[in-house]
């Protein structure tokens, strides 16, 4: 399983958000750990294949979790309830997310098999973030919206 960068994907999340979505992000000031703290709902999926495994976590405020919810919904963000919408939002990202790492990392060569994604607490979430820190392999990435936060975490 080959590498990939944290500025290469930022791209193709930002594309990937665009085109789902309509929602239009760019890095952001906050640090991922600054992101975290605020992120209420957590989500991860995990890439694997015969000799690696990767996983990738999203983490995202009550605010960005209900401007994507109201996107993909055609509904005003007021017209979101977080506590509803917000597991299956971020869950959805992550699947998302996880087949555009899927393309970015496969090939015929080397094919890679997608996990469902599963709801993670803070803690889980927490943990992952801090092996990435930690100098593991891998990278968070904070992005920032009209209405809210987004961390994506990648470890391979």
């Amino acid at each position: 399983m080959t590498t990939i960068t944290k500025d290469c994907f930022q791209e193709t999340l930002q594309n990937a958000l665009e085109r789902m979505a309509f929602v239009f992000v760019e890095t952001a000031e906050e640090s991922p750990g600054e992101v975290l703290a605020q992120a209420t709902f957590h989500a991860t999926i995990d890439v694997s294949s015969d000799e690696r495994s990767a996983w990738l976590t999203v983490s995202a405020t009550n605010g960005f979790v209900r401007e994507v919810a109201a996107s993909m919904m055609g509904l005003e963000t007021d017209e979101i309830d977080v506590d509803e919408h917000g597991e299956p939002t971020v869950c959805e990202l992550a699947n998302i997310f996880g087949g555009e790492l899927v393309m970015s990392l496969g090939g015929d060569e080397n094919p890679l098999r997608l996990g469902l994604p599963r709801v993670l607490n803070d803690a889980e979430v927490g943990a992952r973030i801090d092996q990435i820190s930690s100098g593991s392999e891998g990278w968070a990435l904070a992005l920032r919206s009209d209405e809210g936060l987004l961390l994506i975490g990648c470890h391979y």
